[in-house]
């Protein structure tokens, strides 16, 4: 696997990082565009500068209480100079390579305006951007002589490493000179090897024996724990089972109650429904008596005549004819002058009628539009003969008859215009 860092950098590979991240950005900037109420956009090393603003940021959208704990110092441990010299030096040779990288990457960013554009819009939308430093112009020239220190000091490593190479040759020699003699301490050092090889082949014959016994004892000792197991497991099934048998007894005795409630409560209710049916059966046998009543009812009416016409027998009545006769002679003054002439006419002609009618008609309440007497009854002509009727056969009230007449004409129209209304 090669590092990134390590792969040749090309402009085909620039474009596609670039592009990589601007799609990421665009898409996160509408999400929060689209979401600003329950999210944060903030700038990460700006949050690692100003972590008590980043919390009360937090803190704030989610509305919770957010207390910062001040941490106590913690004690440092007093190292050796050397130590302190080697990392000083390697965290310097970090920020001068870092630097050189970071002022290349700027250089290449730089010339990419999309990216420059969107990387301001998440500036300007941002809840926490990232706040240029009050000396930029300083740390554009850190960078840049960042940048010249890190060329420096790959020529002086160079310089060192040419160095290092001469010197190494006429290292070789003595080193020579020092492997015939470790040569020969190897060949000693191998036979004293091969015995003790000899050695611990019958050692490891004696701990495989060991270990093949042990690994006898272990299983059976697994066995046995396996036989334990699955002798609980089996107490505990049968306590299952007796646990369930109890709830299935309890279940059929509060059924076995349930049901002696409902048949306690179904032999009431059955005693109710046989006194409800002994009274309905009362009630029908009365209704079956009343029906045979208007049966045999109807059959004396179908035996009787059918008669028609009891509005005209009421309009031929004495009432309706005097009432018929007043307003017929009201309409002109000589009339009213022969008007009693008239009714005394009226009367006796009417029961000469009713004499000879008498025998051959039956009562009104025979005939079949009998509901019609109502109707005529409600005629202007039977309202004025009725109350002439009255005032007629009380002496007292002669006096008063055009009186009475005229209120039964007012009264009359005052219903008819009610009814109209």
């Amino acid at each position: 696997m090669v590092h990134p860092a390590q792969q040749t950098l090309t402009g085909q590979t620039l474009e596609k990082k670039l592009q990589e991240w601007s799609e990421y950005n665009e898409s996160l900037l509408d999400f929060y565009t689209s979401n600003q109420d329950r999210c944060l956009l903030i700038h990460s090393e700006q949050a690692q500068r100003t972590t008590k603003k980043y919390l009360k940021q937090i803190s704030r959208h989610i509305e919770a209480p957010w207390q910062i704990k001040k941490n106590k110092p913690a004690k440092l441990l007093t190292q050796s100079t050397e130590s302190n010299s080697t990392s000083s030096s390697n965290a310097s040779r970090h920020d001068i390579q870092k630097g050189l990288t970071t002022f290349l990457a700027d250089l290449l960013i730089d010339k990419n305006s999309e990216a420059m554009k969107l990387y301001e819009k998440l500036q300007q939308n941002a809840t926490l951007p990232l706040k240029p430093a009050s000396d930029s112009t300083n740390s554009s020239r850190e960078k840049i002589l960042w940048a010249w220190q890190a060329i420096l000091h790959q020529r002086q490593e160079q310089l060192q490493l040419i160095t290092n190479n001469l010197t190494g040759k006429n290292n070789l020699e003595i080193l020579s000179e020092q492997l015939q003699q470790t040569e020969k301490q190897l060949e000693a050092a191998c036979t004293s090897h091969r015995q003790t090889e000899q050695k611990l082949k019958q050692a490891e014959t004696l701990t495989s024996e060991y270990k093949q016994k042990i690994e006898a004892a272990l299983q059976t000792q697994a066995q046995l724990e396996r036989e334990k197991s699955s002798l609980k497991e089996k107490q505990t099934q049968l306590e299952r089972e007796k646990s369930n048998l109890k709830e299935k007894i309890d279940s059929f005795t509060a059924k076995s109650d349930a049901a002696q409630k409902d048949i306690l409560r179904l032999q009431n209710t059955q005693s109710t429904l046989e006194e409800e049916n002994a009274l309905l059966l009362e009630q029908l046998h009365l209704v079956q008596e009343k029906l045979e009543e208007t049966h045999l009812e109807k059959q004396r009416l179908a035996a009787r005549p059918v008669y028609y016409g009891a509005a005209e027998r009421v309009k031929n009545e004495l009432p309706y004819q005097l009432g018929a006769t007043m307003i017929y002679c009201s309409k002109s003054i000589g009339g009213c002058f022969k008007m009693p002439f008239a009714l005394i006419r009226t009367t006796k002609l009417t029961a000469k009628r009713q004499k000879e009618q008498a025998q051959e008609l039956p009562p009104v309440h025979f005939y079949n539009d009998a509901a019609d007497i109502n109707r005529v009854h409600k005629h202007l002509s039977y309202q004025l003969g009725q109350s002439f009727l009255v005032c007629v056969r009380n002496p007292l009230k002669w006096i008063f008859t055009p009186f009475v007449l005229a209120n039964t004409a007012r009264q009359f129209k005052r219903n008819k215009n009610k009814v109209a209304v």
